[in-house]
């Protein structure tokens, strides 16, 4: 396609504009599609939108018409293209165009793209698009890590079945479980080097707490909104009733922890368990809030 230093082409598609300020997606077709090139950041920018019914944009705009019903609604303001993609943690954007970006764009030879060093260049990109706040390079390096987390739980439940072994048939199913094992080492070291690069952000403070002792007693049962008050602010957790199971949820990102209490029948185990582990990764991103509790064993 090329302009841009890395043939930086995007395929572009013709919307309406409604009277409220939606947009109507048009009947696809070949001469509503454009590709067009990216030459000059400058001139590009980002309107968040979401998907809506046509109930939610009556009950929006109180118009009860059949015309011009949007599928697209505003979810945000628009922000310059680099902005966007800075203060979200360059999503999707690999090490090899981050590092082109800031040579081409800031003047700044980054050198190696080992993943030990994504949470520097990540950093770099950040503080470049965004200005040197370190609170907003800190929650951008944030989405960052949920970006590029794998989700390994339940590779490393297989790799410790006894069982396991016995079931691979053939040498592609080797080969494939070689493969995921490197992509879920090459994503450790990510999450390590991001979650460095926030601790330098969001320093420990220097005062000690004194964490309050919390007993789970093997016989009771444990309602979300118990488990809530012992919790961090930014996460919601979830008694499923179900599967026998309680979660965790991020509020902000889809990230979720979650044990079951189904082999043991205790409830207790579990809560003790996703408590603690997000408790974990709450300090690892924030050393500054530390937990104040002590959850004991029974």
């Amino acid at each position: 396609m090329g302009a841009w230093p890395s043939n930086a082409g995007v395929l572009t598609m013709e919307v309406h504009q409604t009277a409220h300020g939606g947009w109507q997606v048009l009947p696809v077709t070949a001469e509503r599609l454009h590709w067009v090139q990216v030459c000059v950041f400058d001139e590009w920018s980002v309107q968040p939108a979401s998907a809506i019914s046509p109930l939610e944009h009556s009950v929006r705009t109180k118009d009860t018409s059949e015309h011009e019903v949007p599928l697209l609604w505003r979810s945000g303001s628009e922000k310059d293209i680099l902005e966007y993609c800075a203060e979200r943690g360059f999503p999707n954007v690999s090490m090899t165009v981050l590092k082109l970006l800031l040579k081409e764009e800031f003047g700044q030879d980054m050198g190696s793209s080992d993943e030990s060093l994504v949470g520097d260049l990540l950093l770099s990109g950040i503080k470049c698009v965004l200005g040197p706040s370190d609170e907003k390079a800190a929650d951008a390096l944030e989405l960052a890590l949920h970006e590029r987390e794998k989700d390994d739980a339940e590779l490393l439940d297989l790799l410790q079945n006894p069982l396991f072994n016995e079931v691979l048939q053939s040498k592609q199913d080797q080969q494939k479980l070689e493969q995921a094992i490197k992509e879920a080492q090459a994503s450790q070291r990510q999450v390590l080097s991001i979650t460095r690069s926030i601790q330098r952000l969001r320093p420990a403070g220097k005062k000690k707490v004194k964490r309050k002792a919390v007993r789970f007693p093997g016989d009771e049962a444990w309602p979300a909104e118990v488990l809530q008050r012992f919790a961090p602010a930014e996460y919601r957790m979830y008694r499923d009733e179900f599967n026998k199971c309680i979660r965790a949820f991020h509020k902000s990102y889809n990230w979720s922890l979650s044990r079951s209490w189904g082999r043991c029948g205790k409830e207790s185990v579990p809560a003790r368990l996703v408590l603690r582990g997000v408790w974990t990764r709450h300090e690892a991103l924030h050393p500054n809030d530390p937990c104040p509790w002590d959850f004991l064993d029974d």
